[in-house]
């Protein structure tokens, strides 16, 4: 029968070997380096050698954080084993013997090996070596932690200068020879795992790829005549709309992706001060909220002995089943920041389709043009992909808070048009995730809920008073009848106080942050903010920061756009500012959200009644926010991600309200919006590619050499547009 499809056993057989495949291939991706055994036991054969040669027998890492473990010839049957952290040192053992040509066998327990990077220790651990049953090295060292694909045998693929590249005999187990990349030292399924990942990795991932779509084809081909007569599931408009997005998200997450790795598109791979998350789960886990040493360095607070930091738990709390599964520990905030940045995207989509059904009815979805460029103002336009220039925890605290406030937002706005209790609840719980991310974020996302809790009862006496039916006795009474609704809004103030309450079981002090507890703050330096991280004298110098000032310049000097030297606080009287970090301002960094939240906004007021509710409860959500922000006695580029919850809610509402004007008016709105659109791209790549390649720090060498390069190349390609003709 036409249409029919019947599944063989090459089709399942197929499926489940392209499964094993991904699982084979996750499974080594994720794998903490405990896969390797410890301890490590080794067969190794020396050859003659010349006195005072070295040779490696295990490296392991990259260069600039790596270690080594190496033999020095003392004569022609003496040597020592060293060991070497990259830019630390290491012991050197006493002399042994050996027989050439004969085998010795070799116990290794080398912390980078054996290490999880989220246990209650700083980084030095116990190094063991034995030759022959006698224990040569046996004391504290520093150490790398390594991933297992960083590990080598017999060769010296780091460049450092404390041994050769080669080791001039062998190096075995029971089951194999080794020499060069490791592999794990166990059963056939290892072994197997070890060589699709690093053999075959191209050829089948490629191949599988082909298998999936082919075999997809094929199903969807023979079921098309079969359920040609059933009732469409899928609107055609709910079908454009998601495959616009379906595109632009992809764009997003590939950029996203480009920036996060480094170009290296590998995202479990331990981050230069990133793996604080992992040692707060860890502590949590044992009931305690401080943290070793070395999981903060000089973002520390010293209270009473102990280390905390004033990051929120969230992100930790989403690491605790990896950490209990110990896997992928210390290697997971380029991941982690990769997936808040899609739910970010996600809820955008899911807000602008909502601010649509409220204008047009149920059914309707926002035309392809609106999602495309709200999904690409928001991923590639904002200050949200700014945050891709660096994997760590400053960045991915924001990014969480703000993957939390999107979706408290989505849920709180839900909320307000259907008044359901789950909504409530969702939007409730994210949002007390948000404050516990990024304070900023979190308060705006409990804010507004709280706007939407109370808005029935602001309605009905706003109707009131412009009937002139109110009367003070009539307000009381409306108002006792409406005490649901105020305990729905004391619930989202307690959920922003939970951020003070986390604060008093650290530091025994409901200020969240007390300043005088941490490393970096000398007298002097508390002095010059009186203790204190909020001053309302700092208002004016924050404000025109984040919503003024052109701090900016564009050169001839790619990537042309290039944000100022830093706005002087001198200019006011007497703020109390301790960072003032270069920051470009809402209008300038990203112009369609900032244009679409504005004057989008009067557009609202002026000609989309049914959207003021939304309209307005974002506004006046914003008002704590904001406060909050422009009293702070810091101000940098990153934070001005913590508006862009407002600034594209906001502009959902605007675009769902635009794409309702006269035909004329519409299409110059939609090349207008495409315009700002893609201006916010430009800007966007241009300070991101900048911050990443001669801004921030902590990134590999490799980055900053790649960005001058770069540059170069831009340069003179550019550079005849700049000649001004004779």
């Amino acid at each position: 029968m036409k249409g029919t499809y019947k599944i063989s056993r090459l089709d399942i057989l197929t499926l489940c070997a392209v499964c094993v495949f991904i699982a084979l291939k996750m499974n080594i991706s994720l794998r903490h380096p405990e896969a390797m055994p410890s301890p490590l036991a080794l067969q190794v054969v020396i050859q003659e050698q010349p006195v005072g040669g070295r040779e490696p027998l295990l490296c392991a890492g990259e260069p600039g954080r790596g270690v080594f473990l190496y033999l020095v010839y003392k004569g022609n049957s003496t040597a020592c084993i060293g060991y070497d952290s990259w830019g630390s040192g290491g012991p050197t053992s006493a002399p042994f013997t050996f027989s050439q040509g004969q085998p010795m066998r070799l116990d290794l327990e080398l912390p980078s090996l054996d290490a999880a990077v989220a246990k209650d220790r700083p980084r030095t651990a116990r190094l063991k070596v034995q030759v022959n049953g006698s224990v040569l090295l046996n004391e504290e060292v520093k150490y790398h932690v390594t991933p297992l694909d960083e590990v080598y045998y017999g060769i010296n693929p780091l460049g450092g200068s404390s041994c050769s590249s080669l080791f001039s005999g062998s190096i075995f187990t029971e089951h194999s020879s080794l020499h060069g990349k490791a592999r794990p030292a166990a059963g056939r399924l290892e072994r197997l795992n070890w060589w699709c990942v690093n053999y075959s990795s191209p050829i089948l991932t490629v191949l599988a790829s082909f298998i999936i779509i082919a075999f997809l084809i094929r199903l969807l081909g023979a079921l098309k005549d079969k359920f040609q007569n059933l009732p469409i599931l899928v609107p055609a408009c709910t079908r454009k709309a998601h495959a616009a997005f379906a595109v632009a998200l992809m764009l997003c997450v590939w950029a996203f992706s480009h920036f996060i790795t480094y170009g290296s598109y590998s995202f479990f791979k331990e981050e230069n001060f990133g793996t604080f998350y992992d040692y707060q789960a860890q502590s949590l886990l044992q009931g305690r909220l401080d943290v070793p040493e070395a999981a903060l360095g000089g973002e520390a607070f010293v209270f009473q002995g102990r280390i905390y930091g004033y990051f929120g738990p969230t992100p930790a709390l989403l690491r605790i089943p990896f950490v209990l599964a110990k896997t992928g520990v210390g290697m997971l905030s380029r991941s982690f920041m990769l997936g808040y940045f899609v739910a970010v995207l996600v809820f955008t989509y899911q807000i602008l389709r909502l601010c649509y059904r409220r204008l047009r009815g149920a059914g309707t979805e926002p035309p392809s043009w609106a999602v495309v460029c709200i999904t690409l103002s928001t991923g590639l336009g904002s200050t949200l992909f700014f945050l891709s220039s660096r994997g760590y925890i400053y960045h991915e605290a924001i990014l969480c808070g703000s993957a939390f406030a999107f979706a408290g937002a989505y849920f709180a706005l839900r909320f307000l048009g259907g008044r359901s209790r789950p909504d409530y609840l969702i939007s409730l719980i994210c949002g007390i995730l948000s404050v516990q991310a990024r304070p900023p974020t979190g308060l705006f996302a409990l804010g507004l809920l709280a706007c939407c809790s109370v808005w029935p009862l602001c309605d009905s006496l706003l109707q009131q008073a412009t009937l002139r039916l109110s009367s003070l006795r009539s307000s009381l009474v409306l108002i006792s009848r409406s005490w649901r609704q105020l305990l729905a809004a004391f619930f989202c103030v307690t959920g922003v106080l939970t951020f003070n309450l986390l604060g008093y079981l650290k530091f025994r002090d409901f200020g969240g942050c007390p300043l005088k507890y941490h490393v970096q703050y000398t007298p002097e330096r508390l002095a010059n903010i009186e203790g204190k991280a909020f001053h309302l004298a700092n208002i004016p110098f924050c404000f025109n920061t984040y919503v003024t000032v052109q701090n900016f310049s564009v050169t001839r000097d790619f990537p042309f756009y290039y944000i100022g030297g830093g706005y002087s606080p001198s200019y006011y009287f007497k703020p109390r500012i301790d960072v003032a970090e270069p920051t470009v301002a809402f209008p300038w960094a990203m112009p369609s959200l900032f244009m679409l939240a504005s004057l989008g906004s009067v557009y609202v007021l002026l000609r989309a009644p049914r959207l003021l509710p939304y309209s307005a409860v974002l506004w006046v959500a914003l008002l704590p926010m904001s406060l909050a922000m422009f009293c702070a006695a810091a101000v940098s580029q990153r934070y001005t991600a913590d508006f862009c919850t407002f600034l594209v809610c906001a502009s959902c509402v605007s675009l769902a309200a635009l794409s309702g004007c006269l035909e004329r008016l519409r299409r110059t709105v939609i090349v207008i919006v495409f315009a700002l659109t893609l201006l916010s791209i430009l800007i966007t790549y241009a300070i991101t590619i900048q911050n990443q390649g001669a801004g921030v720090w902590g990134v590999p060498d490799e980055v900053p050499a790649h960005y001058k390069h770069l540059k170069k190349q831009m340069n003179e390609l550019f550079s005849p547009l700049f000649i001004k003709p004779r």
